[in-house]
């Protein structure tokens, strides 16, 4: 009735700490979760991965020279109407080390044969792009005089918090190890209030509905402009932006002076995926600033890659840390299979 199953490879690579494990375990629980399908193989890799992604628990780094494929059954229909055949989604990450290996901060050095082994083999290929790595805070440190103003206290003890003026952190005062984040409380830090055109009354910014809201009557007022995203555009960010954009510029350079990859590129073209991950933190920029991004950073690997790829924001957690509460929402992984889907039929 739906016609032939379209079998598709899909590795994820990017550097260390980049979230491609985060990805794939989230990706299987999504497909899982919601009977989109069911798992074929790497069942018992992937099952305690899950349980550790829902409680919140780190995950595992994957080691160099391995991968750990997980093979999906997604049922025709469910995810989009343009997904309409059944697919068999073979989905691995490989190590950062395999891809990025570990050299002086201003080098680079040639991914390991493995990754091209791996590359050459795949329909379509996913590459992890994260901005926000080691950033603890998204948002610019607040000057005390502002960030005093507020009482932040501890998501797991509760206890009351001192303002870091270096790190623009609110810190536990028993642990300093407790991580202290609050959307709304960074928003509200970063964007001056406005003002109730009713009772001239202070209206802060509410990061989950995206508007001000009077402390007082309540009234709801949209914001006039969206706010300027929770990425820090920092000198540390772009940083980051142009030692990723240099190892993939120089990873697909490579690939293309491998012929075993030419020779299967000549038969089926290979599609590529750029990926932004933890895209919470872009959900107020559009992606325009980011195609730019990719301008000034990845213009080698564009111009390789030709039409060959495009450029998607994906979540893994949706922002929710699921030690605080919460489940876990993915994001992006829709067109994402969709993409891949369309470029393999």
């Amino acid at each position: 009735m739906f016609g032939q199953t379209v079998k598709l490879r899909m590795p994820i690579f990017g550097i260390d700490t980049s979230g491609k494990t985060y990805f794939v375990t989230a990706f299987c629980d999504w497909i899982i979760n919601r009977r989109l399908g069911y798992i074929l193989d790497g069942e018992k890799y992937i099952a305690p991965r899950i349980e550790m992604y829902k409680r919140g628990d780190p995950l595992p780094k994957t080691d160099p020279q391995n991968i750990y494929p997980v093979t999906l059954h997604i049922y025709p229909g469910g995810i989009t109407p343009t997904i309409n055949k059944p697919v068999e989604l073979t989905i691995f990450d490989m190590s950062g080390e395999d891809y990025a290996p570990k050299v002086a901060a201003t080098g680079w050095k040639a991914p390991s044969p493995f990754f091209f082994e791996q590359i050459t083999q795949a329909d379509i290929v996913v590459a992890m792009i994260d901005l926000v790595r080691n950033q603890r805070r998204l948002l610019t440190p607040k000057p005390a005089s502002v960030a005093h103003a507020y009482s932040a206290f501890c998501h797991t003890d509760g206890s009351s918090t001192n303002y870091n003026e270096k790190t623009g952190f609110f810190e536990c005062r028993q642990d300093k190890a407790h991580e202290i984040y609050d959307v709304n409380l960074e928003l509200q830090l970063h964007m001056p209030p406005r003002f109730c055109m009713r009772d001239g009354r202070p209206a802060p910014f509410h990061s989950n509905i995206e508007r001000y809201v009077c402390n007082s009557c309540g009234a709801q007022t949209l914001s006039q402009g969206l706010p300027p995203g929770r990425l820090n555009w920092s000198n540390e960010t772009l940083s980051l932006a142009a030692d990723q954009g240099m190892r993939l510029n120089g990873a697909i350079d490579a690939l293309w002076l491998n012929a075993s990859f030419l020779s299967r590129l000549r038969k089926k073209r290979v599609q590529f995926a750029l990926a932004f991950s933890k895209s919470d933190a872009f959900d107020f920029i559009p992606e325009s600033r980011l195609e730019s991004l990719v301008d000034a950073y990845f213009s080698v690997a564009k111009t390789r890659m030709s039409d060959a790829y495009r450029l998607f924001k994906v979540s893994s957690t949706s922002g929710i840390n699921a030690k605080l509460g919460g489940v876990p929402e993915q994001k992006g992984f829709e067109r994402l299979l969709e993409y891949a889907f369309n470029h393999a039929v």
